[in-house]
């Protein structure tokens, strides 16, 4: 009897600790979780306030070619962690120009990039996600690439 008494009273206590034990571990993760957030919420509108100026500058950019273009979007390299290759862009003419130095070679038709193709189909200045994450071969991190239709002041047409 007195077996089976401590057994019941055991098995009623780890009823209720082990119930208080998932709901504290529970409400630990979802405090955890809400400050993740919020602090990822906050990296990503930083970067977009910044992609967002880099691309109105390239649209009221004056420049006189490409190799301008090229060394303004330079100055993207490595300034925020979220973008550390920087910013590349392809134009309507064909030219591709790539922040980080990477070339994709001769045979690349930057107007055949199904991203380039998506973010000439938007008309206005806000950026969106192209296609789905993935494991970034320069950097092996996952990463989103996010598109931009920008117009610039020589008559050329783009996507950032």
């Amino acid at each position: 009897m007195v077996v089976i008494f401590m057994i019941l009273i055991l098995g009623t206590i780890y009823f209720f600790v082990s119930k208080t034990v998932k709901k504290l571990i529970y409400n630990s993760l979802d405090q955890q979780v809400a400050a993740d957030s919020g602090e990822i919420n906050k990296q990503l509108n930083s970067t977009f306030y910044y992609l967002n100026g880099i691309s109105n500058s390239v649209e009221a950019f004056d420049c006189s070619g490409n190799d301008e273009l090229l060394a303004y979007l330079g100055s993207t390299v490595k300034k925020y962690d979220m973008v550390p290759t920087g910013m590349y862009m392809g134009l309507n003419d064909g030219s591709y120009l790539d922040a980080s130095g990477w070339n994709p070679g001769a045979d690349y038709n930057v107007l055949e990039k199904k991203w380039y193709q998506q973010g000439m189909g938007y008309t206005n200045s806000y950026f969106y996600y192209y296609d789905v994450p993935y494991f970034d071969s320069a950097t092996g991190n996952l990463c989103a690439t996010v598109v931009r239709h920008v117009k610039l002041k020589d008559g050329r047409e783009g996507v950032i």
